[in-house]
């Protein structure tokens, strides 16, 4: 990935399954995930010859990341924090 596709340094998410309710911890990953994907998105409509496949590979990734914010409004304490750790593994990847 070129310094041009990089997102903004994003916050630490590493903490937040430790801090406040689990369903916000949640929430908070599944966002910083879900600006990641828009970020990308808007990157890759701006190049010059953007990948359309790639586009809807980071839309449907946003969608999908969108269900899982929705649904942590509702979950249980374990479903929260495996979701919560789930997307701070998941932007850490992403970020790396």
């Amino acid at each position: 990935m070129s310094d041009q596709q990089q997102p903004p340094e994003s916050p630490d998410y590493a903490g937040l399954a430790g801090y406040g309710s689990a369903r916000e911890s949640a929430s908070d990953a599944v966002l910083g995930v879900m600006a990641w994907y828009a970020e990308q998105i808007v990157l890759e409509q701006r190049r010059p010859a953007p990948d359309p496949a790639r586009v809807e590979e980071l839309m449907s990734e946003r969608r999908a990341a969108r269900s899982d914010l929705e649904r942590a409004r509702t979950i249980d304490l374990q479903e929260a924090e495996r979701i919560a750790d789930a997307y701070v593994a998941r932007l850490r990847d992403l970020t790396a």
